[in-house]
């Protein structure tokens, strides 16, 4: 008796990690080059903002575009995760409070454009894909709040 179970319970532990494994409809993982083909640009309260280094990254599992900032002086940097329409990637997506996409600045304190107030936000405008070269083209405005 004490066999039959044991053996019962050990197919069972077979069946479940055999029955583990990569969904057959996942897009396959394509490792993408950490490549600054781009151009990089921005200003805070209309004053040039000189930027160190950058990287935009999308998850294709989860249509997310992120977007990673660093300031030249090392301390200041900004973050955008855009959850990209699948239908029609090209167009303007809403920064708002409590919003699918959020945004953060950090520049001698942080800053955010989900808060609940009448004028955070902002929108990100996706106006090319290029899934060739892993480049996207876009432009983004900010309202941002500091956390009290």
């Amino acid at each position: 008796m004490l066999r039959r179970i044991f053996v019962a319970v050990g197919i069972s532990f077979v069946f479940g990690f055999s029955g583990c494994g990569k969904d057959k409809d996942d897009p396959p993982v394509i490792p993408t080059p950490d490549t600054q083909l781009g151009e990089f640009v921005a200003s805070v309260d209309g004053v040039a903002w000189p930027v160190y280094s950058w990287k935009a990254t999308y998850l294709q599992k989860i249509n997310q575009l992120s977007l990673q900032v660093s300031g030249a002086s090392g301390q200041s940097s900004a973050v955008l995760l855009i959850n990209v329409d699948t239908i029609n990637m090209l167009k303007v997506y809403k920064f708002e409070p409590n919003g699918e996409n959020v945004a953060r600045l950090d520049t001698a304190g942080e800053f955010y454009t989900d808060f609940n107030v009448a004028d955070a936000g902002g929108t990100f405008e996706l106006t090319k894909v290029d899934t060739v070269n892993h480049l996207f083209s876009g432009k983004f405005r900010l309202v941002t709040y500091a956390k009290d």
